[in-house]
């Protein structure tokens, strides 16, 4: 009986112990998400503070919407972040004719 008690106190212990390192390794993260309609870009930013920042630019030629991105990425990727996951679709609303929006969104996390 008495190495009973020893036992379940060794697997409380080691069980308490593996709790406490799971919430030592606490992350950040970022959503990224880009809206694109015609020439339009809509960016939206959920930084880990849960700000929400959202800007509009027009992208050309010399100004690809990937380019957009891309700056967005690296400002994070700089500050300790890397790519956690990606995913993307195409809405087609009724009605239109040839006019789709593009929904891309990037997530990018930090270990702490």
């Amino acid at each position: 009986m008495k190495n009973v008690k020893l036992i379940l106190l060794v697997v409380t212990a080691m069980l308490f112990l593996g709790m406490s390192n799971v919430n030592a390794q606490e992350s950040s993260s970022v959503m990224i998400t880009t809206i694109t309609t015609g020439r339009q870009i809509t960016l939206q930013v959920v930084d880990d503070q849960n700000t929400t920042i959202s800007q509009e630019y027009k992208f050309s030629k010399n100004n690809p919407e990937q380019a957009i991105l891309k700056i967005e990425m690296d400002k994070w990727i700089k500050n300790g972040y890397s790519l956690s996951q990606s995913y993307g679709y195409v809405a087609v609303y009724p009605g239109t004719v040839n006019i789709a929006t593009r929904y891309e969104t990037v997530i990018l996390t930090k270990k702490e």
